[in-house]
């Protein structure tokens, strides 16, 4: 738009259009902005399913909008989205007269988080093998061995052995984990999960295993599994799928030994590692 109306306004001189360069230089991404982008388009998604779950006919397309971005801003993530029923979907920009949803109607939504480099600032991870222990008597920290690869995004659990399992990370060998033994002070190499995972939660069971929900693998895509240690055999199971993909979850472990899993705008389910 802006290049056709400078042309039209002085039509002496001479313009030409950057678009070729330009587009070349969008096609080309490095591997950290497609991941970015691949981020942008989960929340995007996860934030769509939030609107279309509660869709129904009656509802306007303000509310539509606003549900969507409530559900954006919640994952921490604010973008901006418009939503357009029947007939202003025919049209680039809709109606001005606001409308509410018919039966039968046709429904388009677009925009979304945006991540775009010209407008997003994406952040590097500072990640760490060191490893400290609190001393609650003293109120200090003392420095313990370092970790084999440095992480974050990561669960540490105390086993009920007095070794601490450490799994997942956002860095190198994100599928790994490894066991600290506070009385020889050092770090040894556990069994890989079945699955690379970080951002996930991690529940000790009362069989001494331990679960892990939910969280990132890949190119940010969130996990709809849950996989459970066992520290005697150094060795991984599934739990099963969790029946969607479930990022930012909570999990609690209640006195009759099931585990309580609530999710962002899923709802809660509960998990019984006894039932066959």
């Amino acid at each position: 738009f802006v290049f056709t109306e400078l042309a039209q306004a002085r039509p002496g001189m001479q313009f030409g259009s950057a678009a070729i360069i330009t587009n070349q230089c969008r096609g080309v991404k490095s591997a950290h902005e497609i991941e970015i982008m691949r981020f942008a388009n989960q929340i995007t998604v996860e934030a769509y399913r939030v609107g279309f779950r509660v869709l129904r006919a009656g509802m306007t397309q303000a509310e539509m909008v606003k549900t969507i971005g409530d559900a954006m801003s919640k994952m921490g993530y604010p973008g901006g989205v418009f939503a357009l029923f029947g007939e202003s979907s025919a049209y680039p920009h809709g109606l001005p007269k606001p409308r509410s949803l018919e039966e039968n109607q046709v429904v388009l939504v677009d925009g979304g988080f945006s991540c775009d480099p010209s407008n997003c600032v994406a952040t590097a991870v500072d990640m760490s093998a060191s490893a400290e222990i609190y001393d609650p008597r003293t109120n200090a920290w003392v420095a313990t061995a370092s970790m084999r690869v440095a992480r974050a995004d990561h669960t540490a659990t105390l086993l009920a052995s007095g070794k601490v399992l450490v799994a997942g990370n956002s860095g190198d060998e994100p599928d790994s984990t490894e066991l600290y033994d506070p009385i020889l002070n050092s770090w040894s190499a556990a069994a890989r999960m079945p699955a690379e995972r970080r951002g996930h939660v991690a529940v000790h069971l009362t069989s001494g295993q331990v679960m892990l929900l939910g969280g990132l693998y890949g190119q940010a895509s969130y996990s709809g599994t849950a996989d459970i240690y066992d520290p005697i055999g150094d060795v991984w199971s599934t739990a099963g799928d969790m029946g969607g993909l479930h990022g930012e979850v909570r999990a609690s472990l209640l006195q009759d030994g099931r585990v309580l899993v609530v999710g962002l705008d899923w709802g809660a389910m509960v998990y019984d590692p006894n039932a066959t």
